[in-house]
């Protein structure tokens, strides 16, 4: 923009104007996310609807589960980030829902990595097709039951968060649980590695939990977002750059987990044995009818 230079592009409310496009009077903030939003819903969608396929492999109802959530999120954020940021009142119902759902799923995106790593390690056991939904109506706490809860309860916080304005949350909510749910998730999955005794697709893992962390950075360290922003200009800072590797880091651990499908079929329920009637040859024995004599 005439008359600022590139730092006050970068630090202040001049960052946001410079990151917007006018299309005849529809603002939309941040496009240069938009290519990586539908990439991310087809990466989310393609990966869920391949895995749960596999219904003879370990982690097939987790790891579905986390792909559809992101590939949903990924939407939700290319409407709530770029189509309505600069529109409409930012505090009415539809703006709350719309950044609910991108917050409270990101969160959950994060922490299911936890729960797969533990999946594929055997302390979570997928021994059923019933999902996290349908478990939650049993009268006894089961481990799928603590996958959905914790889910609602990270959803149940940021909508107290969002409501109260409470934006010291995301340090926990956000931060900390995508930061400490992506390092359980890559410690899991090398004990699972070492268990089976195959390094196969391990470097997919690396290659997540790199790219995720690098990501993670740009949104979560203020002065490498700056550095960004000065090196690329406006359009590619921290936000651009966690988009991106979110992407790379979801498409790596889509491709580790078919990597590693030899060491996650597991028997299917074995079929329950019929019970086969013998059949003996009849013998017709000739009964007189007038007594013996």
């Amino acid at each position: 923009m005439e008359g600022h230079n590139v730092t006050d592009v970068c630090v202040n409310n001049y960052r946001s104007m410079c990151d917007t496009l006018d299309i005849s009077g529809f603002l939309i903030q941040s496009p240069e996310l938009i290519p990586t939003c539908i990439l991310a819903g087809w990466i989310g969608y393609h990966a869920a609807t391949t895995i749960i396929s596999l219904k003879n492999a370990r982690g097939y109802l987790a790891y579905s589960l986390t792909f559809a959530m992101f590939g949903t999120m990924m939407t939700d954020a290319m409407f709530n980030d770029c189509f309505l940021a600069r529109h409409g009142n930012q505090h009415d119902w539809v703006h709350f829902m719309f950044m609910l759902v991108d917050l409270g799923l990101t969160s959950s995106v994060g922490l299911s990595f936890a729960w797969n790593g533990l999946v594929d390690i055997g302390w979570i056991n997928e021994n059923s097709r019933k999902t996290q939904v349908v478990t939650l109506w049993r009268n006894r706490f089961s481990q799928h039951q603590g996958m959905l809860v914790s889910y609602l309860g990270l959803f149940g916080s940021w909508a107290y968060a969002i409501d109260t304005s409470r934006w010291g949350a995301f340090l926990y909510l956000y931060i900390g649980v995508v930061g400490l749910s992506g390092l359980i998730y890559c410690v899991t999955e090398i004990t699972f590695k070492i268990r089976s005794r195959s390094w196969d697709g391990m470097g997919w893992v690396l290659v997540a939990f790199l790219t995720g962390a690098i990501g993670l950075a740009g949104v979560a360290v203020p002065s490498f977002d700056l550095l960004l922003c000065h090196t690329f200009g406006c359009h590619f800072g921290g936000n651009f750059l966690w988009f991106v590797l979110t992407d790379v880091a979801m498409w790596s651990c889509y491709k580790f987990y078919m990597a590693t499908l030899s060491s996650r079929t597991v028997s299917p329920n074995p079929p329950t044995q019929s019970v086969e009637m013998a059949y003996y040859p009849v013998v017709y024995v000739a009964v007189p009818t007038e007594p013996i004599m």
